[in-house]
């Protein structure tokens, strides 16, 4: 992760497509909504989940791209907190964080 030029922000360049979103799940984030399912798991049976808690605007996979409905899960189920990647970016990839 580089910065584009001084005082900018750092970049974090992937080699994608540019049609696509790519959405990210924090493991905090999963670790939640699991938590959040194994307290109560018949609310859950037989149901499926695509989880996403952030769609940056990057190039992703030809294709459809995830399907994640992230506004519904922040709706849905508010207490997992949902991450945004600009939040996982500046914890995770800072120095020293």
């Amino acid at each position: 992760m580089e910065p584009d030029g001084p005082g900018s922000a750092p970049v974090l360049e992937l080699p994608l497509p540019a049609d696509h979103r790519l959405q990210q799940l924090d493991r905090p984030d999963l670790g939640a909504f699991v938590a959040m399912m194994l307290a109560d798991p018949a609310a859950y049976a037989g149901r499926r989940f695509e989880l996403a808690s952030d769609a940056p605007m990057w190039e992703f996979l030809r294709g459809p791209g995830y399907q994640a409905d992230i506004a519904a899960l922040r709706r849905d189920y508010p207490a997992v907190g949902w991450t945004l990647f600009t939040e996982w970016a500046q914890r995770t990839l800072r120095p020293g964080a």
